[in-house]
């Protein structure tokens, strides 16, 4: 049941990202050429060793999905949006947290 809920939510994010305006057409192209490569008859290693022929396919076709996904969602990502004129962007971090009482450097004793 896991399984197909996984497999569910992976069509679902294939399908979104696929119809995403923002994901790039080389990027779309990547699971077509995964479905390609899986039925084309010409491989890297021929099927007819049963085994290492479809671990082959399988292999190929999983490393082109997670491209696919690793790549569409770094085109997904949300961009910071530009900061109003004059102002300069910046990240920011406590260096001198609170003590236990409350306060910081100047908190009295």
């Amino acid at each position: 049941m896991r399984a197909l809920l996984y497999l569910f939510g992976r069509t679902a994010s294939l399908v979104y990202f696929m119809f995403h305006r923002q994901v790039p057409v080389w990027v779309k192209a990547l699971p077509w050429a995964a479905l390609i490569y899986l039925v084309w008859p010409r491989d890297l290693i021929f099927d007819l060793p049963f085994i290492p022929g479809v671990v082959d396919d399988l292999l190929v076709a999983f490393l082109l999905l997670r491209a696919f996904f690793w790549l569409a969602r770094r085109a997904v990502r949300p961009q910071r949006p530009p900061p109003p004129d004059g102002a300069v962007p910046a990240d920011f971090r406590v260096i001198d947290p609170p003590d236990e009482s409350g306060g910081g450097r100047g908190a009295a004793p």
